[in-house]
């Protein structure tokens, strides 16, 4: 696990403290050789460290953070001609799939879904974003307009694949699926055999305006219909510090 930038600049400080013990200065225009007490370092830094995990504990994969989502790991965008983002992101997904919570509906088509999402107000803690494709979302993360809103995840956040199905990201919710807040929400049984349900992702093709990359899970992956009805998991990303 990757310790918090601000407690590895704790460590290195003490480090920096503890070289520094020998000092010179001069008396009576000579140079003499004193040392700096520094024994109270290590205490000090094991102290500021044990504040700092109480206050931001160290993020799970699969499990739920109060107030983000539910950790899914580290993705760093690429543009779809594979131009890599400066920067890396937490990535967190709702508690929940999209709903209506006055019909119970739970599938929707692609334009009613992101139109849901975009319209979300406080929902665990955070607002929508509108975007018509992963394309959208990826030009704010690289200008810097992204908020912190809900949104439909790319295919590769879902699967691990890209919409040309290359395995590029190894954080991603199919190897979740069963982990920790995750377990058991994304299939149902019926007569005894799971049934695998369909998510809505973001990743639509440039010159198919009635398509959509899609995600199953049991790994299946496929082109659907704007017009058909589907689940959605929105997620959203933090900048990872």
């Amino acid at each position: 696990m990757i310790e918090p930038a601000h407690t590895t600049a704790l460590k290195n400080q003490a480090a920096l403290r503890k070289k520094s013990a020998h000092r010179q200065r001069i008396v009576d225009g000579k140079t003499e050789q004193y040392e700096v007490d520094v024994s109270d370092t290590d205490a000090a830094v094991a102290t500021a460290i044990a504040a700092e995990a109480k206050l931001n504990p160290p993020l799970v994969k699969g499990q739920l953070v109060p107030g983000k989502g539910i950790f899914i790991g580290e993705w760093t965008p690429k543009e779809r001609d594979g131009e890599t983002l400066s920067e890396t992101f937490n990535v967190f997904a709702a508690p929940n799939d999209l709903m209506d919570v006055s019909t119970g509906m739970v599938a929707f088509t692609y334009d009613i879904t992101r139109r849901r999402i975009a319209a979300l107000k406080n929902w665990y803690g955070h607002d929508g974003a509108h975007y018509y494709s992963d394309k959208d979302l990826i030009e704010d993360l690289k200008n810097g307009h992204y908020n912190g809103g809900w949104f439909m995840p790319p295919v590769e956040l879902l699967s691990g694949y890209n919409i040309d199905d290359n395995m590029v990201q190894a954080d991603n919710l199919m190897r979740l699926k069963n982990e920790n807040a995750f377990k058991e929400a994304f299939h149902v049984k019926r007569a005894g055999a799971p049934i695998y349900l369909w998510y809505w992702s973001s990743s639509t093709p440039d010159k198919a305006a009635l398509a959509s990359r899609v995600f199953q899970f049991d790994g299946k992956r496929d082109w659907m219909d704007k017009n058909m009805s589907l689940r959605c998991r929105p997620f959203r990303l933090e900048k990872k510090l």
